[in-house]
């Protein structure tokens, strides 16, 4: 798309009686019309191939040239019978040219090198937008803590996933096997917790647990009964 106040290069075609025009160029006297006014053109123009694209020839518009909403690029020859087919074009502005984000002008990009995981990535910021000073990224930290995701990674590990059998308001539920352990007193004192079902978030301490039935004994009770079915996790 042509940008007001920005140089381009035209084609425009010449022909004859017998078609298209080759080794004219030297005869167009060519002219500009901006909005209406007729101009003249600084450069010369050129042809493009005599042989593949015969009667094409282009000439260089300068910025200051092509400084009109709409523009015309028209001439003619002296060569007798010869006509050159005029070439129209409308230009936008360069603030229509320029992209935005968020209804913010983005025209002034900077690249800022970062590390992700020990691999180089060459990220784009828009100062107009974020401000002159790179956004800071460690993906192996955790709120500036190099040994947080680490930990949370233990974290994850230990937690024990398992599905609901049989269970009570009570506190008294008994497991689908799974990976559970079968060792008795297993979970004493960690945190059992519903994740689906109407306890959804709901958690007890574990107060005892048999390993031979996978049955827990929560501290407390529930507002209601799980049922079959109900997922939960140890923590």
């Amino acid at each position: 798309m042509p940008v007001r106040a920005q140089a381009l290069t035209m084609h425009y075609f010449a022909t004859d009686s017998d078609g298209p025009k080759t080794g004219d160029v030297g005869n167009h006297a060519l002219r500009i019309i901006e909005d209406g006014v007729v101009g003249t053109i600084a450069a010369s123009p050129a042809e493009i191939d005599a042989t593949n694209a015969p009667g094409m020839y282009k000439v260089v518009i300068s910025a200051a040239e092509n400084t009109a909403d709409v523009v015309t690029l028209c001439g003619k020859s002296s060569s007798s019978g010869v006509t050159i087919s005029p070439s129209s074009w409308s230009n936008i502005t360069n603030a229509d040219a320029t992209v935005t984000a968020n209804g913010t002008k983005l025209d002034t990009i900077t690249a800022y090198e970062i590390d992700i995981a020990g691999k180089a990535a060459l990220i784009l910021t828009d100062t107009a937008v974020l401000g002159a000073s790179p956004i800071a990224a460690n993906v192996t930290q955790i709120n500036g803590d190099a040994n947080a995701p680490a930990v949370q990674a233990a974290g994850a590990l230990a937690m024990q996933r398992g599905e609901l059998l049989t269970g009570s308001t009570t506190g008294l539920l008994k497991a689908a096997s799974g990976t559970l352990s079968n060792t008795d007193d297993f979970y004493n004192d960690r945190f059992l917790i519903f994740t689906t079902g109407a306890l959804t978030g709901q958690g007890r301490r574990v107060q005892d647990y048999t390993g031979a039935t996978y049955t827990f004994q929560a501290d407390g009770t529930y507002t209601s009964a799980p049922v079959n079915g109900d997922d939960f996790i140890i923590v």
